[in-house]
């Protein structure tokens, strides 16, 4: 028994956008719109290359219209700050003086103790406040905190 061709064209549509509510990406939305137009036309034209046709350009014409509105109107959160990153411009205390020379020093960001390095290579002294500017490895960079 053959399936009929918006039959199909409606499955498709469904199975694409329960996998849209899973994966969240914008783009299985595109290629179900593109199937509930080519189910429209399977009800006019009965014709299944045209159907195909109206189904991939759609979906393409999605793609580049549709996708874009919808990732402006639904911002998705892609950067997730983790340990090593969120340390990046907080203001930390020098525990252990940061001699670059003799591959010493340690601060305490947040209550956390990382081992630091001087970003100009100068000396910082015990219990100085320094800004963290980036993160090399385990290592996080800092320069002294100007007032």
């Amino acid at each position: 028994m053959p399936i009929e061709p918006w039959l199909f064209w409606l499955v498709l549509a469904i199975v694409m956008l329960v996998g849209e509510f899973i994966t969240v990406g914008f783009f299985l939305i595109t290629i179900a719109a593109g199937a509930i137009l080519a189910m429209l036309v399977s009800l006019l034209v009965p014709v299944i290359w045209i159907q195909v046709a109206v189904f991939l350009l759609s979906s393409v014409l999605f793609f580049f219209t549709l996708k874009p509105f919808m990732q402006k109107l639904f911002p998705v959160q892609n950067e997730t700050r983790t340990a090593v990153n969120r340390v990046v411009g907080k203001n930390a205390v020098v525990l252990i003086e940061i001699n670059n020379t003799n591959g010493t020093g340690q601060v305490k960001v947040d209550g956390d103790i990382w081992s630091a390095k001087s970003i100009t290579g100068a000396i910082i002294p015990i219990d100085a406040a320094v800004i963290v500017r980036k993160v090399e490895g385990v290592k996080v960079i800092v320069e002294p905190h100007t007032i």
